[in-house]
């Protein structure tokens, strides 16, 4: 008998359900079944593939196997297609151009296929993507060259983060270890973004104020090589907790009694053009706000 062939949806649902949950319990609490009805079909998979995918202590849920990791994404794509293809049949085709704008450090690969599951919905959707800073993305989307923008804004420490915030992230200041300056006899070096960044106006704003004399060593579009900067000791940058580079120390202050602000978080936001929106560019923007709520 073909082990692809005693397989069942229902067996994906229930593999995914307990790694996305992180227990049995709260799995078949989503699920709507019994403990020991989903723990059957857990095994039962287990049993036909001939590999545990789920690492149990005591009986409950401690981590995938790494057979199971590698089923995972495998199962995720299967119950991705059933939900696309039944999307297919129950929602009205769409049409028309979308113009999507994204940030140069935006990772591409997932709108890459976010949108060809749009497309594979509504095949008669044109859809364009542009890269740029933050501020060129604002731009464009008040002239109207594009419909929908995913940027970064910088909101300070003293408010509380946007009801529209996909991500956020803690600002700090960074260098890589050893990082010495003499103090203000000397401009401070730093590593900065191009112009248009909010990142770097944020960091020149607070230094600008503090009477800091700076000169900018490094001035780079992508993050890659603004965190390779950094690293190399080339100055003082600005970065996101989690781009933090490797073999880098965040910094408080530079010089004995010479305090750094605090600076505040990023947050990601995804913004609509003012001009009118069509029902396929809202479909899209719909579909983008469900994938990057689940990745962030």
């Amino acid at each position: 008998m073909n082990t692809d062939r005693r397989i069942t949806l229902g067996h994906f649902r229930a593999f995914v359900a307990v790694v996305e949950c992180g227990s049995f319990v709260a799995a078949a609490q989503r699920l709507g079944r019994t403990q020991s009805a989903l723990t059957h079909q857990v095994r039962s998979l287990e049993d036909i593939l001939g590999e545990r995918l789920l690492n149990r202590s005591r009986g409950h849920f401690s981590g995938l196997t790494a057979q199971g990791m590698h089923l995972l994404p495998h199962a995720h794509r299967v119950l991705g297609s059933l939900a696309s293809a039944c999307r297919a049949v129950t929602k009205p085709l769409l049409s028309g151009r979308i113009r999507i704008g994204v940030m140069d450090d935006f990772r591409i690969q997932g709108l890459i296929e976010l949108i060809a599951n749009f497309k594979a919905i509504h095949a008669d959707a044109e859809l364009t993507t542009v890269s740029d800073l933050s501020a060129g993305l604002e731009a464009r989307l008040l002239r109207g060259e594009i419909d929908i923008a995913l940027i970064k804004q910088v909101v300070g420490p003293e408010h509380s983060p946007s009801a529209e915030a996909l991500c956020i992230e803690q600002l700090h200041w960074v260098a890589a270890e050893g990082f010495d300056w003499r103090g203000p006899e000397q401009p401070l070096s730093l590593v900065v973004f191009h112009h248009g960044c909010v990142y770097r106006k944020l960091m020149l704003e607070h230094l600008d104020r503090l009477n800091v004399n700076w000169h900018i060593a490094y001035a780079g579009y992508s993050y890659h090589n603004v965190r390779t900067a950094i690293q190399a000791g080339l100055g003082l940058g600005l970065m996101p907790y989690g781009q933090i580079p490797v073999g880098c120390d965040i910094h408080h202050h530079l010089v004995q009694k010479f305090c750094l602000p605090t600076l505040g978080f990023s947050e990601l936001i995804l913004r609509m053009g003012s001009h009118s929106v069509s029902p396929v560019v809202r479909a899209f923007r719909q579909e983008m706000m469900k994938d990057l709520s689940s990745t962030c």
